[in-house]
C-alpha cells in the first residue's frame, strides 16, 4: 500500500506534491520521493528514507525543485528494505522516463527478455498483448456488448438504463456511435464520470445506430 500523487499546471509542483503526500502518508511512511520536471529539462528526483518530514526538509519544503509538472510517492516497503535506493520515483537510464507504482512487479525478470513482450512494448501497445487482444479487438468487443445490451433493452421495453463500465469501454462505444463524432481519446472521462445518451429505438432498428450525447455526468 503506497501513496501516489501527481500535478501539472502553472504553479510550482514540488510544494503541491509534498502537500498531497502529507494527506497520503498513512499509506506509506518507510520512504518518500518526488520528481519534478521544468520544461524541456530532465526531471529532478529527490528521495528520502523515513517519514515525509525528511523529504520536506531535504527539498526545503519544495523550494529546491523548480518545475510545474511532477509526481510523488510514499512507500510502504513490501519487497526490499526501506532505503533511498528502493524509494520511488524510479528513473530510466536516459532520464526521460520517471515512474511510480503501487504493488509488486512479480514477473519482470521473466518478461524482460521475452521477445514477444518487448515487441509489444516497442509498438506502444498497438499490437495485441501476448496471449491477449489488440486495441481494435478490445473496441470490437465493447461495441458488440453495447449492441447486445441495446437490443435487449428494446426487446424488453426498457426506457432508462445505466451502464457502469470502465473509461475504455465508454470511449470505444462513443467513438463508434457518439454524436457529435469524436476520436477515441476525445471521449475520455474522469473517474466516476460519464455521459447521458439518447438512442432512438426506431433509428436503431432501421440500422441508423447513433448515441446522441445530451450531457456529461460530473461528480
Amino acid at each position: 500500500m503506497c501513496g501516489i500523487v501527481g500535478f501539472t499546471g502553472t504553479q510550482q509542483a514540488a510544494p503541491i506534491l509534498l502537500n498531497g503526500l502529507s494527506k497520503l502518508e498513512y499509506r506509506g511512511y518507510d520512504s518518500a520521493g518526488i520528481a519534478v520536471r521544468n520544461g524541456e529539462y530532465l526531471a529532478q528526483v529527490v528521495k528520502a528514507k523515513g517519514r515525509l518530514s525528511n523529504l520536506i526538509e531535504k527539498t526545503d519544503e519544495g523550494k529546491a525543485l523548480i518545475g510545474t509538472c511532477g509526481i510523488g510517492h510514499t512507500r510502504w516497503a513490501t519487497h526490499g528494505e526501506p532505503s533511498e535506493n528502493n524509494a520511488h520515483p524510479h528513473i530510466s537510464d536516459d532520464g526521460n522516463v520517471v515512474a511510480v507504482h503501487n504493488g509488486i512487479i512479480e514477473n519482470y525478470q521473466e518478461l524482460k527478455d521475452n521477445p514477444k513482450y518487448q515487441e509489444w512494448i516497442d509498438s506502444m501497445a498497438t499490437l495485441a498483448f501476448p496471449g491477449g487482444e489488440s486495441p481494435q479487438q478490445f473496441k470490437d468487443r465493447c461495441i458488440a456488448g453495447f449492441d447486445k445490451m441495446v437490443d435487449t433493452c428494446i426487446r424488453r421495453h426498457y426506457r432508462n438504463v445505466a451502464m457502469v463500465v470502465h473509461g475504455g469501454t465508454i470511449m470505444s462505444i462513443l467513438e463508434q456511435y457518439g454524436v457529435p463524432q469524436r476520436s477515441y481519446y476525445d471521449w475520455r472521462v474522469e473517474n466516476g464520470c460519464g455521459y447521458h445518451l439518447y438512442l432512438s429505438e426506431q433509428n436503431w432498428k432501421m440500422g441508423r445506430r447513433e448515441a446522441v450525447v445530451e450531457s456529461e455526468i460530473r461528480r
